[in-house]
Parts: structure tokens; sequence; C-alpha cells
């Protein structure tokens, strides 16, 4: 079986590259990624995960849906001295509108992911 869209690539944090791990400026990044190589993604979902010292994620600390290839995290989702971990995933959903049903394609099997982890 042959995904429908892959998975964003090259993820950057504040311009930097988001699979190395680092102490983030500010608790606002700008994340970002090219689109994947295969499909045409109509929207992204950016999961914002905390991870425990021992490296686990442990909870969701928030959802976004845009459909750009980056977003700026709004204040307020991320605590200062805390680690996270970011999951972008691309989804193809024909007809849909995440501005009407921003959460329509979580959960769905037409989508690629990538993961950014920050200590």
């Amino acid at each position: 079986m042959v995904p429908v869209v892959g998975s964003p690539a090259r993820p950057t944090v504040d311009g930097s590259d988001g699979f190395v791990s680092r102490t983030l400026a500010s608790t606002t990044p700008t994340l970002a990624w090219a689109p994947p190589s295969q499909g045409a993604p109509t929207s992204y979902r950016v999961a914002v995960l905390h991870v425990t010292p021992g490296g686990y994620a442990s909870r969701s600390v928030a959802f976004l849906t845009t459909t750009a290839t980056q977003l700026t995290l709004p204040p307020g989702i991320l605590a200062q001295g805390e680690r996270y971990a970011f999951r972008i995933v691309a989804d193809a959903v024909p007809g849909s509108d995440i501005t009407r049903h921003p959460y329509a394609g979580w959960g769905l099997k037409r989508s690629g992911r990538c993961d950014v982890i920050l200590a």
C-alpha cells in the first residue's frame, strides 16, 4: 500500500535544523518545513508534545492546523525551561476546509509524519 501523501521534509525551528535538540530562544518559535515529495497535502497538523526529563513524550500540549508550510506557536503553549517535541503531519483530504473543520484530518490514514524533538 502506498500512502497518498508523504512526510513533510527538512523541518526547522527558528531557522535551525529541526532534528537537532536545542534550547529555544523563546516560547513562540516558528516551525517550518518543506512539502512532502509525494502527494499534494491539503493541510498540515502540528502536535506539541511535552517531553519528560527521561525523554518520553508524556502528553499533548496543543494541536494546530494550517495550510502553510510554517507556523509560529502562539503565546501560552510552551513554558520556559520545559522540553517539547513537535509532530508535523501532512494530510491529503480532498474537499476539506480547515477554516470550518480544523481537526477533520486528525486520525485519518491519508497522511505522512515528521517528528521534531527539542530539549
